[in-house]
């Protein structure tokens, strides 16, 4: 922790100047639990069609996760939800006194779903103790899916013999909050393409006294563009939240907070479009928890189905279908000819553009590297055609049933041949009727 923060509110509190909660700037990231206004219809926009449109990308899958870390930080545990569930995990033990070098530990997850991959980094962890109760080597156990949880982890795998860690309770009455800045990207594996149209960033599941705040300049949570699918459904019900606890947002921070735990069953969920310098750069989002909770960096995007045909002169041997990312480009796919037949070109059932601006209409000719070229606005099916192919050191004649071509010389060589024979013929048979008249005269 900042020693500096401990100070600082200790000694002010013994003067006598300040209550017990220190003033926001003073609180990493300026992401005070206070103020602001409710996250509702004033700030957020209704647009259950964009919402409705999008799909997930690169949903958690441990079978296809990387870990890394250059200072070996992740350990083998198990980790319990709040459903009480028991599963094996990674997780990271952090405290105040860890000595993490955060400008040079690559410490995160990758999360592959076969075509794009999302990098998942954690660039900084602060805790933040207003109150100075909290001992410098009190533990943090961290689990990342992809994101950022705070939880308990375990030795066995019945969750019975619990590592001695902070478990974080906004209930305890320490005012004890963790922040954890993080870096997201998303990369096309075929490619290395990092930006994308039409990316966006959700916050899921908005409950459970977390904060989120986007450091990226331009791209901030700003009225009018954060989305929701429903605008009701960012609050709770009384009976989920009796104490009147709300989801809030404060448009000075440019960040949103839980008030309190109502572990809402409603669709609590804001939705950001990621521009593409963000994109390019690296997403940064600051999670902050007040209570035990899991926030994770989701993308979403409106994904375009792309399909791989043949005509009837060979089959598909590469992929048959692709989801990508609307203004994507395919990955292309790849044919086996039938004997005798050769791969000629592909065509695609609509009107493509190239990136370079190239139309190729519907049904027109599109080689194999122009497939790949293609920006990508609605669902296609590409065709691949094929043709004979040419018989090696065989003439491409027509049948006429007549000498064409190098044969042609052959007919004239024969037939000048005999001409020649037929001129000699009747030049002996001359010569020799002369030497008979002079017979005849002597």
């Amino acid at each position: 922790m900042n020693k500096y923060l401990k100070a600082t509110a200790g000694a002010l509190l013994l003067a006598g100047f300040i209550a017990p909660n220190v003033n926001a700037a003073d609180i990493p990231y300026g992401m005070s639990y206070s103020g602001g206004e409710k996250l509702g219809a004033s700030n957020v926009v209704e647009a259950p069609t964009l919402i409705n449109s999008l799909t997930e990308l690169t949903k958690w899958d441990e079978s296809e996760a990387t870990y890394h870390s250059n200072s070996d930080l992740w350990h083998e545990g198990y980790w319990l939800d709040d459903q009480k569930n028991c599963f094996p995990s990674k997780y990271l033990l952090f405290s105040e006194s860890s000595e993490i070098d955060w400008e040079n530990e690559d410490l995160g997850v990758d999360i592959n779903d076969g075509t794009y991959t999302r990098s998942f980094r954690i660039k900084d962890i602060q805790v933040y103790d207003p109150n100075n109760k909290l001992d410098d080597d009190k533990t943090f156990a961290i689990r990342s899916t992809g994101g950022f949880n705070i939880g308990e982890v375990f030795t066995d795998k019945k969750c019975k013999n619990r590592i001695n860690t902070y478990e974080l309770d906004i209930n305890d009455g320490k005012s004890v909050r963790l922040y954890a800045e993080t870096e997201t990207k998303l990369y096309k594996n075929s490619t290395g393409k990092d930006v994308f149209d039409d990316l966006y960033y959700g916050i899921t599941d908005i409950d459970a006294a977390q904060s989120y705040k986007i450091l990226n300049e331009g791209n901030e949570f700003v009225a009018g563009e954060m989305y929701a699918r429903s605008i009701r459904s960012l609050q709770p019900s009384e009976d989920e939240s009796p104490s009147d606890d709300e989801n809030m947002y404060v448009d000075s921070g440019n960040y949103i907070y839980s008030e309190g735990m109502f572990n809402t069953h409603r669709d609590a969920s804001i939705f950001v479009k990621v521009k593409p310098q963000t994109q390019s750069d690296g997403l940064r989002v600051v999670y902050g928890f007040r209570h035990k909770a899991g926030s994770s960096t989701l993308l979403f995007a409106k994904q375009l189905l792309v399909q791989y045909e043949s005509d009837d002169k060979g089959v598909i041997t590469g992929i048959e279908d692709e989801e990508i990312i609307s203004g994507d480009n395919p990955t292309g796919s790849s044919t086996e000819p039938n004997e005798g037949y050769e791969l000629d070109y592909w065509t695609a059932d609509k009107d493509v553009t190239l990136e370079d601006g190239t139309v190729i209409e519907a049904g027109k000719p599109l080689t194999s590297e122009e497939v790949m070229l293609v920006d990508v606005r609605e669902d296609l099916v590409f065709t691949a055609i094929h043709k004979a192919k040419e018989e090696p050191g065989v003439p491409d004649v027509p049948d006429t049933g007549n000498f064409t071509g190098s044969t042609n010389g052959v007919a004239f060589s024969i037939a000048a041949m005999m001409a020649i024979g037929v001129t000699l013929s009747a030049w002996i048979i001359a010569r020799i009727n002369h030497k008979k008249v002079q017979f005849n005269k002597h």
